[in-house]
């Protein structure tokens, strides 16, 4: 498993954030470094096996374990994704209006 660098902030429950975040908010900043405060280090973990085509797996926020932030996932059936897993309520999404004179 390649390991990937991504980082919480759980004041704010902002996540994911990968080094380059963390380069912009401390430009000194460079893997292996413990990342600015508040932000926290999420540790790998396995994504669950899933051969049921009417669920799907989502990423939600990590959990703390021992002492350390683990990416976390769960099953959904597909028809109760909670809309707060991906981040948009499907209600709320408008797609952008596009006019004939936008097209070049």
């Amino acid at each position: 498993m390649t390991k990937q660098f991504q980082f919480y902030n759980p004041e704010t429950g902002v996540y994911p954030r990968f080094p380059g975040d963390m380069m912009l908010i401390d430009s000194t900043w460079q893997i292996g470094d413990t990342p600015p405060a508040p932000w926290v280090e999420v540790h790998e973990s396995n994504r669950p096996e899933n051969n049921d085509e009417n669920k799907v797996v989502i990423e939600v926020l990590p959990t703390l374990i021992d002492g350390q932030w683990v990416r976390t996932f769960e099953i959904h059936a597909i028809q109760s994704i909670p809309t707060s897993a991906v981040g948009l309520s499907p209600a709320s999404f408008q797609p952008p209006s596009i006019q004939a004179s936008d097209v070049v």
